[in-house]
């Protein structure tokens, strides 16, 4: 969040966020529902203009792009 937060601060339009898809872990990735419900709630608070993820489903995707509200 602190990251997003400075690049927001910094003037930055877009950022990709490496989650992984968790192809190697037991359980499946934990990350993608993590960074998912913060983008979310950046959105709401006014910090993201839109994100997306980078093959357009999660469950494919090892990366969140977040486009940051500038104005």
């Amino acid at each position: 969040e602190a990251y997003l937060r400075n690049c927001w601060r910094d003037g930055l339009f877009t950022v990709q966020i490496i989650v992984g898809r968790g192809v190697h872990s037991p359980y499946g990735a934990v990350l993608p529902d993590v960074v998912e419900e913060l983008m979310i709630r950046l959105k709401r608070e006014g910090v993201l203009l839109w994100f997306e993820w980078d093959r357009r489903t999660k469950s494919q995707s090892g990366a969140i792009i977040a486009y940051l509200k500038q104005f």
